[in-house]
């Protein structure tokens, strides 16, 4: 049996419960021993569930969960650290180092594995996490294998089993007191309670383990906790149990009491017993000690078993840097089991000019307190060049580390980022120019002494390791290369290491040109030129307050010790506060950079590396959370002193003190949290009540995350974050402040509202720590009411949330700078879908468009494709994700990987993203002619509106205005010229108007109704005319000419004083990027040439949406201005992510030849307003240009149209209005198109869910129609019976319904009897028993295949055997789950 564990979801809720039942449990029994047998309450809520999984048949046996305080109803103030230390011996527990069991059940033959590895991942995942408690009622027996003994930590599960034919055991141990330094007891509880034996193999080498394990030392994976009371004087500690909480948690207590009084409030507690499972049984300790020399022969195969050395001369750059004795550098390796896991090397100077340059470090004042001066050898500024002073770094670099240090400050300061440096291949780490991030304040940081020492001890080389058993590795944090070239090679198995050279990181350039390229005279003009700035060069001033890393691994499997590193560090460098470590933007975050805090860049500054810092206070101490008092005033004061909102801030503390007083009545209820470290206020929060949580979730997808019946979010309870403030230096420890807030509260979740603006550190918190949550797609009612109740008003502001169990999801740290050029619903689209992935965090996205704002106006004379409404885009919250630059690009580098906008601003990318799309540029007639006055395109239609407006101002009867094209922009526009200027003056001009391609209704009926209703109220309608020439007089449009393309040219027509000519026809690409395209040589033949998963010719460059078209090689007319541009951009961000992962294998799939088109399935749809004040609305499944509906209705398998008119009442009215309502139904009953044009508005957000919806659903919408009784479509699904089809979740509970159906239970056994309805049951053997329901289905499925109609008699017998089966009532319960949960329990 191979187990394997993973974090438990919603979805095995169902299968949990089963296997609990056929475990034989009872929840009743789950209920006493942990309070709740509700599987899924503490999914939701508990900081970690794991399930247990069999992979041979991938069924669940076995779930446990860790929450941050045992049950609620056993503790009586809420605040366990407020009493268990009081009736147990408990020492050194805290809330930042135990948690507790909420929960464990396992199938009994799986309990040692079950239970080994998942308490042993909890543990892996929780690197702060010591000990896992378990309160338990005396009246309960701990479950027998919760007191197994621990397995060694290198158990693989084939070592050791559990004897299935004991079942003699005594479950009452829980008089039986754990202790690991008695070898008597544990030898008793080896006999007594867990028979457990070794297995006869042949590996001798893990049973002698196992023996001398036994012999020596048993730990149980629960241990028992002796009471206070039951200690006396001479009973010597035992140190396995659990610990009673140290210096900084008694502070907890605001007064402390005397012993009998601490016994009198906590006497409850002897009815409970209290268990403890420790870190150390489970997972191996880690030892940190200073590097050796002979540590090369470990090293170098660890690197090279990754194949991430390549260089044979490696060992020697190793050998010299652990060989080294500069006092200025230092390296440390971590040991596990005597094996080497980590190694780090770091120096203790770094010099500065370089960093304030780029990075925003003047929050950390004190990190410039101690700065020394060094001269540059004179020598070397004399013969001052790039490339001689790249050549003697070389030089000088090759050398050993024990040079004097003038030769090294020399090589520091001209070392211009040459990855020769060194003779290992390595990543250099540098600082370089990145994108701003604009902070609005700045904090004072006092410097801090040094109270509270680090228990983290480095072990010296003298030092003997204690012996431990060898855990098998698991997969290698990856080291990552530097080529000769100096090229970046990441490794995909590894997530990141972090390096430079042994010169100051800062002094690095990460844009590397080539040497010798420049010819003599270029290096003369380079050394004039340089020779002006020498003097600048003189000096060079370095930190001496902060310590570098300039080289970092560590295994996968142990990266969540990567904090350990950092204590070690701060003790080898006692004198150094800060830590710096830099890595490139295309490297992923490692868990060490959880406990450090980002520094943001300075404007203008663009760089393709990241820097992270934390003081060595934030690293060595924890702070401890409690409610606010009057007396932090002062302290929160001081800390946002120099915060623009700092009025604002400090009246809503204020505020949260008054409301925590009882005697306060304040309506709006907030309190008040801060964060305390050596007496010192680093951090507070402000949390606010809601009025309406309801609205909340009807209008956020919040229960995505938590749902509505484990969380109860009540209007009382203050869980609306609305600041959260820390000082910079302590911004690391912002999920604990989180955590215990939650703790202290009870609450499971946490809503930050954006509806108001954020101070930089809230802002910054946010971004790191919570989750966006999408808007969820509202209903429009009738009369925007609904049950009689007016439906609330869209939020002006959108959330994002935490809980508890997103506190401890894995979450990856993307810094790529990722580069979007143009805000169309494809690139927006992209953006969306990479913001709202709630396990990634991306730093670096860049949005440039040449729009005023990527959220467009709201303008009713667009034509909307439906993707995103105006509401959306405004609210969608991308802007406090997204750096937006307004600007058009003009310039794209390849070779330097940046572009140029028309300002001048160099903007760096590591991969960029082109969706600018196509739009109307008169260009396309002629170049001259677009450059008139009065000569406008139609992609700005806010500009036309506002140019046609005017006209109203000046009416002449000597003007014309022509709306020029084929694209169905064309009647918005003619509309608003028809409610502004005279109707004969208008000309509306439709060239290359063909019955073989599909226009702009896709129906030629109506379209032919629609140009005659338009030329009836005195339009000049001309069709197949083409502009052919034009006059101009003083730089502005006069005359036009236009030909007539049916009669051969022969007629043509001129249109003078054109006022106003409207270019609405043939799209194209803007000027400005298609000649960035075209420079930077990437494949362009009339479209940007794309491969089968968006990539371009340039591996960094990938493209999306109508500007793109695929390779010839395919050999097909489809591209993407046929699809929906919101779903390209989803499939574009599916398809990169795992790029920006750095998946080695996604990379090179990506530039695999022939593989099959990534297909597009969304329904594309247009909205409208039409002249005559006519709304049209269609959507329908994507088709090419030339598969008109007359080409469609030629297949067979075309369906059937139903339609609902009044041609007869247009013909014969005189005022002519169109009511035409179409619905296309294919041939398996499911709806694939829609076509609506009338003169009330339609809810068209509720048409589009009926796409692919079947008829079935609409109420046997054909057999309606068919009967004649439906005689208006949209009144008829306007009706209160349709609003559950358009519920957001509708789909989901039809999905579920039919896995349900598809799935019946293994026997249908009836529910209600059959045949006699008296008492005595019926014993005729003519009576026929129900149908199972896959008989029911079997026999359905052959009528379908004979494509036969299912008999009267033999439908009401299946259905009669359906109505009566098991199955029936699990559909009965899905249905009446969503109507409850969605709301719709009132309609009729």
């Amino acid at each position: 049996m191979v187990l394997t564990v993973r974090r438990a979801s919603a979805d095995d809720v169902d299968e949990i419960y089963n296997f609990i039942r056929e475990d034989d449990y009872s929840f009743n029994k789950l209920k006493l021993k942990y309070g709740t047998s509700n599987i899924s309450y503490l999914i939701d809520t508990s900081a970690i569930s794991i399930v247990g999984i069999d992979k041979e048949n991938q069924k669940i046996i076995g779930f446990i969960s860790v929450s941050l305080s045992p049950y609620k109803e056993y503790i009586k103030t809420k605040d366990w650290t407020k009493e268990l230390p009081y009736a147990f011996e408990l020492k050194n527990c805290s809330p930042y180092n135990t948690m507790f069991l909420s929960c464990c059940v396992y199938k009994q033959k799986y309990s040692i594995d079950f239970l080994f590895y998942s308490l042993k991942q909890i543990f892996l995942t929780i690197p702060n996490l010591k000990y896992i408690g378990y309160l338990l009622p005396k009246s309960q027996n701990i479950d027998k294998h919760l007191c197994y003994t621990v397995p060694p930590r290198s158990y693989n599960g084939t070592n050791y089993i559990y004897d299935n034919d004991n079942e003699g055991i005594n479950d009452d141990v829980d008089g039986v007191i754990r202790n690991s330094n008695s070898n008597r007891n544990s030898n008793n509880n080896i006999s007594n309670v867990n028979k457990i034996y070794l297995e006869e193999t042949s590996n001798r080498s893990s049973n002698s383990a196992i023996q001398s394990m036994s012999s020596a030392k048993q730990r149980f994976f629960f241990n028992k906790c002796r009471r206070k009371m039951e200690i006396s004087d001479d009973d010597n500690t035992d140190n396995t149990q659990t610990n009673t909480n140290n210096d900084n948690n008694n502070e907890n207590n605001d007064n402390d009491n005397d012993d009998n009084d601490n016994k009198k409030d906590v006497s409850y507690l002897n009815n409970f017993n209290f268990w403890v499972c420790f870190r150390k049984d489970l997972v191996y300790l880690m030892k940190i000690r200073k590097a050796r020399v002979e540590d090369c022969d470990d090293l170098i195969p660890m690197f090279k078993q990754k194949s991430l050395l390549d260089d044979p001369d490696s060992i020697y750059y190793f050998s010299e840097l652990l060989e080294n004795k500069d006092e200025h550098i230092n390296t440390i390796v971590a040991e596990l089991n005597n094996k080497i896991v980590g190694f780090m090397s770091m120096r203790n100077s770094i010099e500065y000019s370089a960093l304030l340059d780029k990075f925003d470090l003047d929050l950390y004042e004190t990190l410039f307190d101690d700065i020394t001066e060094v001269d540059i050898d004179e020598e070397l500024l004399k013969d001052f060049s790039s490339t001689n002073i790249s050549n003697k770094s070389k030089i000088d670099s090759q050398s050993s580390f024990g040079q004097n240090k003038k030769i090294n400050n020399n090589n520091n300061n001209n070392n211009n980022s040459n990855s020769e440096d060194d003779q290992i291949k390595v990543k250099e780490v540098s600082i370089d120019n990145m994108e701003p991030f604009s902070k609005s304040y700045s904090q004072s940081v006092e410097k801090i002494t040094d109270q509270n020492k680090s228990t983290t001890n480095i072990i010296d080389d003298n030092n003997n390791n204690k012996e431990q058993q060898q855990e098998p590795i698991d997969e290698l944090k990856s080291v990552v290369n530097i080529n000769n070239s100096g090229e970046n090679i990441k490794d995909d198995q590894g997530s990141i290491i972090i390096s430079s050279d042994n010169l100051p990181s800062t002094e690095l350039e990460t844009n590397k040109k080539e040497e010798g390229k420049e010819n003599e005279e270029e290096f003369k003009d380079d050394y004039s030129e340089s020779i002006e700035s020498i003097n600048d060069l003189k000096k060079v001033a370095y930190l001496n307050n902060v310590l570098c890393i300039n080289l970092f691994y560590i295994d996968d499997y142990y990266a969540s010790y990567s904090n350990e590193f950092l204590k070690s560090a701060f003790n080898l460098y006692p004198d150094k506060e800060y830590c710096l470590i830099s890595l490139p933007t295309m490297e992923l975050s490692i868990p060490l950079l959880d406990n450090m805090t980002k520094v943001e860049f300075r404007e203008n500054i663009n760089i393709r590396h990241s820097l992270y810092i934390c003081h060595r206070e934030s690293s060595l101490n924890q702070i401890k959370v409690r409610k606010g008092l009057d007396t932090d005033i002062d302290g929160i004061e001081k800390l946002i002193e120099n915060i623009p909102k700092y009025i604002d801030i400090i009246h809503q503390a204020k505020m949260a003190l008054l409301s925590m007083n009882s005697e306060t009545d304040i309506k709006d209820k907030s309190v008040l949290y801060v964060a305390e470290c050596l007496d010192m206020v680093v951090g507070f929060a402000i949390l606010k009540s809601c009025d309406n949580p309801n609205v909340l979730i009807e209008q956020f997808n919040i229960e995505k995350y938590c749902t509505k019946e484990n969380h109860h979010f009540d209007s009382n309870d203050e869980f609306i974050l609305s600041y959260l403030v820390m000082n910079p230096l302590y911004e690391n420890k912002a999920r604990y402040f989180l955590e215990e807030i939650m703790r202290q509260t009870e609450l499971y979740c946490l809503i930050h509202t954006f509806n108001e603006s954020m101070d930089a550190s809230t802002h910054k918190i946010l971004l790191k720590e919570f989750v966006p949550v999408k808007r969820r797609r509202q209903i429009q009612f009738v009369d925007n009411k609904r049950d009689m109740n007016k439906v609330a008003d869209h939020l002006n502001y959108n959330i994002s949330l935490i809980t508890t169990n997103l506190l401890y999801e894995p979450k990856i740290t993307i810094n790529t700078r990722i580069v979007v050029i143009g805000a169309s619903d494809t690139g927006i689209s992209f953006l969306e879908t990479l913001i709202y992935k709630s396990h990634y965090l991306f730093n670096n996205l860049i949005l440039v468009s040449e729009n005023d704002s990527y959220g467009s106006k709201k303008c009713p004379y667009a034509v909307d494709n439906m993707n995103y409404s105006v509401h959306d885009l405004e609210k969608m919250n991308i802007e406090n994700y997204v750096q937006y630059i307004n600007s058009v690009v003009n310039v794209i580098n390849r070779e330097e990987k940046n572009i140029v906008t028309e300002t001048g601003e160099v903007i760096e990318y590591d991969y960029l993203i082109i969706t600018t799309g196509l739009q109307f540029h008169p260009e396309i007639l002629d170049k001259k002619f677009s450059e008139l006055k009065g000569v406008y395109s139609g992609s700005n239609i806010e500009s036309c509106i506002e140019i046609i407006d005017s006209f109203s101002n000046e009416i002449n009867e000597d003007k014309s205005f022509v709306v020029y094209g084929n694209d169905i922009q064309a009647f918005p526009i003619l509309k608003a010229l028809m409610d502004c200027v005279p109707l004969e003056q208008i000309y509306f001009i439709i060239p290359n108007y063909d019955k073989n391609v599909r226009h702009w209704f896709d129906n030629r009926p109506l379209e032919k109704k629609v140009l005659s209703l338009i030329h009836n109220y005195g339009v000049n309608v001309l069709i197949n005319y083409q502009l052919i020439g034009f006059d101009e007089q003083i730089s502005k449009l006069s005359d036009i000419t236009i030909s007539n393309v049916e009669n051969d040219g022969n007629e043509e027509i001129t249109i003078k004083n054109v006022e106003a000519f409207f270019y609405v026809d043939k799209k194209s690409t803007n000027n400005s990027i298609f000649n960035a395209i075209n420079n930077s040589f990437l494949v362009f033949d009339g479209n940007l040439i794309i491969g089968s998963h968006f990539q371009t010719n340039d591996d960094y460059i990938f493209s999306a949406g109508s500007l793109t078209r695929y390779t010839s090689k395919y050999e097909t007319l489809w591209n993407h201005s046929y699809y929906n541009s919101k779903e390209c951009g989803k499939k574009l961000a599916k398809t990169l992510l795992p790029i920006f992962e750095g998946n080695e294998k996604a990379i090179k799939d990506i530039k695999k030849e022939n593989e099959a088109l990534i297909s597009f399935n969304d329904l594309v749809a247009t909205r409208c307003i039409l002249p005559g004040d006519l709304m049209f609305f269609h959507f329908d499944k994507p088709y090419l240009f030339n598969q008109t509906k007359a080409f469609r209705k030629t297949d067979e398998n075309y369906g059937r149209d139903l339609i609902i008119h009044n041609n007869k009442e247009f013909e014969k009215s005189e005022k002519k209005v169109i009511e035409y309502f179409h619905i296309h139904i294919d041939t398996y009953g499911f709806i694939q198109s829609l076509t609506y044009v009338g003169k009330e508005d339609l809810f068209s957000e509720n048409m589009i869910c009926l796409y692919g919806m079947h008829e079935k659903y609409l109420n046997r919408l054909i057999s309606r129609f068919d009967e004649g009784i439906i005689p208006d479509f949209k009144k008829f699904l306007n009706e209160p019976w349709a609003q559950p089809l358009f519920h957001d979740r509708f789909r989901s509970y039809m999905k579920r319904l039919r896995t349900d159906l598809m799935n019946p239970s293994p026997s249908s056994v009836p529910l209600l009897p059959l045949g006699n309805d008296n008492d005595e049951p019926s014993t005729s053997d003519s009576t026929e028993k129900p149908m199972e329901m896959k008989d029911i289905l079997d026999k359905l499925y052959n009528y379908i295949a004979k494509n036969e109609i299912v008999p009267e008699e033999e439908r009401i017998k299946l259905y009669d055997s359906f109505d009566k089966s098991i199955d029936r009532k699990k559909i009965d319960h899905t249905v009446y789950r969503y109507l409850v949960e969605s709301g719709f329990y009132n309609f009729p």
